[in-house]
């Protein structure tokens, strides 16, 4: 009987010791459900998705594509997903209406004088060219409380316009060129790839604003949008987070060196015509993706300022700060 378990524990032994020895992306994944919109944005996301990256950091990651800021924040809450990815307006609003959600990841910053990445624009067809001009126009957004919401109201009110002044359709980025082109708009919100198609499409549309906060050169830079979750989740996953992190910069700086991949992506993921593919610039964040309060502070400032929050709010109270 002593052989035969000595037997059996010569067998069970070594596997054990080596499960024990395996690093945490070995054993069994833990599972993370991310919502997010299709932009550029998730550039860094679709390429480490490709590359097994989350993968590697021990996490078995599943997107979940939505229409809009409102929907991927509304996707956390309701805990349909674990983590989001938009522009932080949709996200403060709900932080100011009580909602337990923070950023703990910067993805993007638009910065003075380049590179920005959200744009008002106008077609050739409407006979607009200036912000003055958008009195009394059709302009598309993706939702009323979004990123688009603050660049219109932001810029027009440099101008003495009010929201009031200009009539909204909400539709999702992705069908906004074509209602440009149908007419049913004569400007819009935009951010690329759908910018890159709009500006090379043969109605010669115009470029009436671009950055979301129309005093970005005083502030030389201003955070655009990042990776959230619920505040609960937060604190009970943050190796989670700091792993999803690593991985996103990882990918991120792996496209920045390589231009030629981050354009074939654009064809592969958006179906965009190779041609336009090529201009397209790598616009990825070359600085810290750590959230940092003086960015998000100017956001929260701009939505006061155009209305869209009511009273002044802390930058601490919509971050998270983790260290990938």
């Amino acid at each position: 009987m002593k052989s035969v378990k000595r037997a059996i524990l010569a067998l069970v032994l070594p596997a054990l010791v080596l499960t024990l020895l395996l690093p945490g992306s070995a054993q069994a994944a833990e599972k993370l459900r991310v919502a997010y919109l299709r932009t550029f944005a998730m550039m860094p996301f679709f390429y480490a998705m490709d590359k097994g990256y989350f993968k590697g950091e021990g996490l078995d990651v599943t997107g979940i594509s939505l229409n809009n800021g409102p929907a991927a924040a509304a996707a956390v809450l309701s805990g349909s997903a674990d983590v989001a990815e938009s522009a932080n307006v949709p996200v403060i609003l709900a932080v100011d209406h009580h909602q337990p959600i923070k950023f703990f990841f910067s993805e993007n910053y638009e910065q003075y004088p380049k590179p920005t990445f959200t744009y008002l624009v106008a077609t050739g067809r409407s006979g607009v060219t200036t912000l003055q001009g958008l009195k009394g126009k059709t302009v598309a957004i993706n939702a009323a409380t979004s990123a688009c919401a603050l660049i219109l109201r932001d810029h027009i009110r440099t101008v003495g316009l009010g929201p009031t002044d200009v009539k909204l359709i909400i539709i999702p980025f992705p069908q906004i060129p074509a209602a440009l082109q149908l007419g049913e708009a004569d400007a819009a919100c935009l951010v690329e790839p759908f910018m890159t198609s709009v500006m090379h499409a043969p109605d010669k549309a115009t470029v009436l604003a671009s950055g979301v906060l129309a005093n970005l050169k005083e502030l030389h830079r201003s955070v655009l949008d990042g990776f959230y979750a619920r505040e609960d989740w937060l604190k009970g996953h943050e190796k989670t987070a700091a792993a999803f992190m690593r991985a996103l910069i990882k990918a991120d700086h792996e496209l920045i060196a390589n231009p030629a991949v981050y354009r074939k992506l654009l064809v592969e993921k958006f179906k965009m015509p190779a041609p336009l593919a090529a201009e397209m610039p790598v616009d990825l964040n070359i600085g810290s993706f750590e959230v940092v309060p003086a960015d998000y502070q100017a956001v929260i400032d701009g939505l006061v300022r155009t209305g869209l929050i009511e009273k002044p709010m802390k930058a601490s109270e919509v971050i998270y700060p983790i260290k990938p």
